[in-house]
């Protein structure tokens, strides 16, 4: 299971690994959670983040939303997979007025509270997108007509306490108890359009207010057939005597099926009974007049839906107009209130900028001993640039003297290959010679025997020849 934190601004800004000066100048920041620690209160841990523009605080345990009034520049703000459960913890999003984007999904408040959106589509006048979904214009509509403008006035303009109030007011209080048909009256015809409005508004008044201060009775099944059947009765009467598909016969139809409704749950038995019996003569007289006047009241309402498009033109144009100038108003209060804000930080502004210059003043005399020390460096680099020319120069020459030694390889190598050539045709002919050499020898040995035997038959002969004629000398 995660473990909950009530971080605080130290802990942040380890987190985030940043200094409170470079916190101040931090426009996004994000601290969701995790499988193991989820943040379950913020306190005052974004005290310094004064210029933020995005907060990511999904998947959290935030209860509150405490800590980010400060935050006047913020505009996406990510409360994904939280836990805040009521429009009170939204109302602290009221001081941010430059909030675009808002995600409350899988929060308890967007099932618990029907009328949340609405809510923060009403407050936040810059609000573009809400829970992954565009905020339309129909929204901001809706968001008007539910909230009156006299709570938008205390939500502006008020100090704290009363803004607190005005939110009580605003959320907890259960609207004016008037009839439903009293609103559909007044918003189908603006005041004073007829004499009969005001009595139909009068007598619905008076008969809310029957059913709301009159204790709860029960009714028998015969009185109920009763009252029943009569306005059947009724109504089948009116139809006839009335057009249904005019504005009025439709509102005095509506007005009788409530009133039948009305008299079944909630009349006591006394006023059950006069009501009864005076009914029907209250009926008459008001379908004589009904039937009269509604020729006229025809061409009055289709001259008042006119005036009233026409009203409705200019309420929009002097909405719009109104928008405006509160959008200018709430920027002039944040531009005043970043004012103050900043007033605020001026003294340690100024104890910064003193030190500042001390820094600046080490750091001019670090710049001096660092350009003598570029003056040395760029000494030696010229040396060593002039001995990279020498190298350059004796590398060209023996690039040149090995080239001269490749070619002079290269002959060498053609002069042993012819050398091996003539070496291996002299093998051949001394073999070939060596052979005949042979030849002859034993040519030569053969005629040296002969000549052997030769010269030992002379000597034999001579010796015969000496011995013969030894006696002659």
């Amino acid at each position: 299971m995660a473990k909950s934190l009530d971080i605080c601004e130290g802990w942040v800004l380890d987190f985030l690994h940043l200094t409170t000066d470079e916190a101040y100048k931090q426009e996004a920041i994000n601290l969701s959670g995790s499988y193991t620690e989820r943040i379950r209160n913020l306190g005052r841990s974004l005290a310094s983040f004064h210029n933020l523009l995005s907060l990511d605080l999904s998947r959290n345990m935030l209860n509150s939303l405490k800590g980010l009034d400060h935050l006047k520049l913020l505009r996406c703000l990510n409360l994904y997979f939280n836990e805040i459960s009521t429009i009170k913890e939204l109302y602290r999003l009221r001081s941010n007025k430059q909030l675009r984007e808002i995600d409350l999904r899988l929060n308890p408040v967007t099932k618990e509270e029907p009328h949340s959106r609405l809510f923060l589509v009403y407050m936040l006048p810059h609000l573009r997108q809400l829970d992954d979904r565009c905020v339309n214009e129909q929204e901001r509509g809706a968001a008007l007509l539910h909230f009156s403008s006299d709570q938008a006035h205390n939500f502006s303009f008020n100090s704290p306490e009363e803004n607190e109030r005005s939110y009580e007011i605003l959320v907890s209080s259960v609207p004016p108890q008037t009839h439903p048909r009293v609103k559909m009256v007044q918003n189908a015809f603006p005041q004073s359009h007829s004499a009969l409005d005001e009595d139909d508004v009068t007598l619905l008044n008076l008969l809310s207010k029957c059913h709301l201060d009159a204790p709860t009775s029960t009714m028998s099944h015969s009185e109920h057939v009763l009252i029943g059947n009569s306005f059947t009765k009724v109504e089948e009467e009116v139809s006839l005597r009335l057009n249904f598909n005019s504005t009025l016969g439709r509102m005095f139809g509506r007005f009788l099926k409530d009133l039948s409704n009305a008299l079944r749950r909630h009349l006591p038995e006394t006023v059950r009974v006069a009501f009864l019996e005076d009914f029907n003569g209250i009926l008459d007289f008001m379908l004589l007049e009904f039937s009269e006047k509604e020729e006229e009241i025809l061409t009055k309402e289709k001259k008042l839906k006119n005036d009233c498009t026409i009203l409705e033109e200019e309420l929009e144009v002097a909405e719009g107009e109104k928008r405006e100038l509160l959008n200018k108003l709430r920027e002039v209060l944040n531009e005043n209130s970043n004012l103050r804000v900043m007033e605020n930080e001026v003294f340690p502004l100024k104890a910064a900028l003193s030190q500042i210059k001390e820094e600046n003043i080490l750091l001019h005399e670090k710049i001096h001993v660092q350009e003598s020390h570029i003056e040395d460096m760029s000494g030696r680099i010229l040396s060593k640039d002039k001995d990279r020319v020498i190298l350059e120069k004796s590398i060209e020459e023996k690039r040149v003297q090995f080239e001269d030694s490749c070619i002079s390889i290269k002959e060498i190598k053609c002069l042993a290959a012819m050398l091996q050539e003539t070496h291996q045709s002299l093998v051949i002919n001394n073999s070939a010679l060596l052979q005949e050499n042979s030849e002859m020898k034993e040519r030569h040995e053969q005629e040296i025997n002969q000549l052997h035997l030769s010269y030992q038959q002379i000597r034999k002969s001579f010796d015969i020849w000496r011995e013969t004629n030894k006696h002659l000398y």
